[in-house]
């Protein structure tokens, strides 16, 4: 009897310890996809401080080019290109949050993190205000569906596939950016 009894616990220890790693790489995977947001976020507020017109001398925008020029509407998601002065800057992450290249081609396993902008008008003419939104995601483990290459260069066909929960992991974030102003 007390060798049942010892056995039923030591399976309820087990069972917990399971459970409570589980849940533990979960919220891992969540707390770097939130920091990759967060880094993405900063580094478009980095850029919109050198957002202003070309004839004032102010260089090409990496990201914030992807803004319609009628200052309406948006850009639609896409991915971010690297930063030609930062080349560590892409739009995938390793599973600590760290820049890497897109891994692409047949058989190469998909970024663990990846990053796609959204960029939409909020107020054009001497006020413009734009809205930048981040999604970063992830294949979720014992997944059903195909794994996305590239880290979905179709993005349409991303934003589809990211519909099925138990498949993706993914983190939404938002944030407000508005042009600097005319130089002094």
């Amino acid at each position: 009897m007390a060798i049942s009894v010892m056995t039923a616990g030591a399976i309820a220890v087990f069972t917990m310890q399971n459970v409570s790693a589980t849940g533990a790489r979960r919220s891992r995977m969540i707390s770097t996809a939130t920091e990759v947001n967060r880094f993405w976020i900063e580094r478009v507020k980095l850029e919109a401080l050198r957002w202003g017109p070309v004839a004032y001398g102010h260089p090409s925008m990496t990201w914030l080019n992807a803004l319609p020029d009628t200052q309406t509407g948006t850009s639609g998601w896409f991915l971010p290109v690297e930063d030609p002065d930062d080349p560590t800057v892409t739009a995938a992450s390793d599973w600590y949050g760290a820049p890497i290249p897109v891994p692409s081609g047949a058989g190469v396993p998909p970024a663990p993190y990846c990053t796609s902008l959204r960029l939409t008008w909020m107020s054009g003419g001497t006020d413009q205000v734009a809205r930048l939104d981040v999604r970063t995601w992830w294949h979720r483990p014992n997944r059903t569906a195909d794994t996305i290459e590239d880290c979905g260069a179709d993005q349409n066909a991303l934003t589809t596939a990211l519909a099925e929960v138990t498949d993706f992991g993914v983190i939404y974030s938002s944030t407000v950016i508005r042009w600097q102003g005319l130089p002094q």
